[in-house]
């Protein structure tokens, strides 16, 4: 995959040649940082992985469409960044990441009927997203279920859904096919964001961010470390030391093991997508096959 995403970035870059400036220098500053985790170069070549597995085509076609993707994942990233650490500047390579990602689109070798139905996609996937990101902050700190599993499917599980969904569309209009390959992403999407949201746990709470192992762990109510874990979460800001005590009440109280049991769920659902579509494999086995 590291050769398509090099093929990836010099097309980017030869879009990005005619508008020079600070704000394509950011975009491809954080494509070229993605370079170096196979995860995120997964993420960014998902509509060529897709197109090429239904398809059985070379990725030529698809490399627009994937550019596309790539420049509205970065826009996205971008925006988010600069809602979570105030770095308005970045807010123009947003932009300029969503401008770009439409002239990619338009040198997409489609129909009209298909290259408006990813555009659309594609545009209502950026705003589901920024709603999402918006909602962690307007919500209070220690959100229900409902609204955790909605915040992740807008944030996570539509975006990656979205991007297998588009390079399935470019391969086959076919609602079935689609129906699989839509599903399938927002299994994985599912999955990696609660994956992540236990990997990061500390660092969420640091920053006063409550996920699904704190949600899960205050719904036991009857568990005896659940008076302080409800004392702590109720504070304004967390030491250090507090965040490490309820990262250790979390894992007592099995809270943690909880949401990794729903990942390795998510994941088993994923994969069933390997049996109707075989190519699918040899890239996403490594994200979605279960887990003993």
């Amino acid at each position: 995959m590291i050769k398509e995403y090099e093929s990836l970035l010099a097309y980017i870059g030869s879009l990005f040649a005619v508008f020079p400036g600070s704000s394509t220098d950011q975009v491809q500053a954080y494509l070229a940082l993605r370079r170096t985790h196979l995860p995120a170069i997964s993420q960014d070549l998902l509509p060529l992985l897709v197109y090429t597995a239904v398809s059985q085509n070379p990725p030529d076609t698809a490399i627009p469409l994937t550019a596309a993707w790539a420049l509205y994942l970065a826009s996205c990233h971008l925006l988010d960044d600069a809602q979570d650490n105030q770095k308005i500047y970045q807010v123009n390579g947003s932009v300029t990441a969503l401008g770009v990602a439409n002239i990619a689109l338009a040198q997409l070798p489609a129909d009209q009927e298909t290259l408006g139905a990813i555009l659309d996609a594609f545009g209502r996937v950026t705003v589901l997203a920024a709603n999402a990101q918006s909602d962690e902050y307007s919500l209070e700190n220690v959100r229900s279920r409902t609204e955790y599993f909605r915040g992740i499917g807008a944030k996570a599980a539509t975006i990656i859904a979205t991007g297998v969904w588009a390079g399935g569309r470019l391969a086959t209009d076919d609602t079935s096919t689609l129906a699989i390959l839509k599903e399938f992403g927002l299994a994985w999407g599912m999955a990696m964001q609660i994956g992540d949201d236990c990997l990061d746990l500390a660092d969420d709470l640091a920053r006063g961010l409550y996920t699904l192992p704190v949600i899960e762990g205050l719904a036991k109510t009857d568990h005896p470390d659940h008076p302080r874990l409800k004392q702590l979460v109720g504070k304004s800001s967390l030491s250090p030391p507090e965040v490490q005590t309820i990262v250790n009440i979390l894992e007592t109280m099995g809270a943690v093991d909880a949401c990794r049991r729903m990942v390795r769920a998510y994941q088993m659902q994923a994969a069933a997508a390997f049996n109707v579509f075989p190519g699918l494999e040899p890239y996403f086995a490594a994200y979605v096959a279960t887990v003993a």
